[in-house]
């Protein structure tokens, strides 16, 4: 889980608990979530990095993700990246099929092949 949100959730590890996820952290973008999350007994790891841009808004700090991600699959680790404001109600490991080396997800996907119904000729 990756955060730029100094106050994700006042229980990062609840969903991840019940779930029965045993191996997950919290991917800190900041000092003030790391000590958060220290503060809560929740693994993580701090780890500061900084949009092209330079700015913080969402898409940026969406965009870090993928550094996050080569991090660790440059040492060889199996990754399941989400947002921390994603609630696991069951873990996500015996849905992955495990035949590419990276699946996704995403909650703004349009399996519409011609999203623009009327284009100029």
């Amino acid at each position: 889980m990756a955060s730029p949100n100094p106050n994700p959730n006042p229980n990062p590890d609840a969903g991840v608990r019940k779930a029965n996820v045993t191996n997950a952290m919290v991917v800190a973008l900041d000092e003030e979530t790391g000590a958060f999350c220290r503060s809560k007994g929740f693994p993580y790891w701090v780890r500061t990095l900084t949009s092209r841009t330079g700015q913080t808004d969402n898409h940026a700090t969406s965009g870090l993700k993928f550094q996050i991600l080569r991090d660790f699959m440059a040492v060889g680790a199996s990754v399941v990246l989400s947002d921390v404001d994603i609630v696991w109600v069951q873990s996500p490991f015996r849905f992955l099929y495990r035949d590419a080396d990276v699946e996704g997800m995403t909650d703004g996907w349009d399996d519409n092949p011609n999203p623009n119904p009327n284009p100029s000729p």
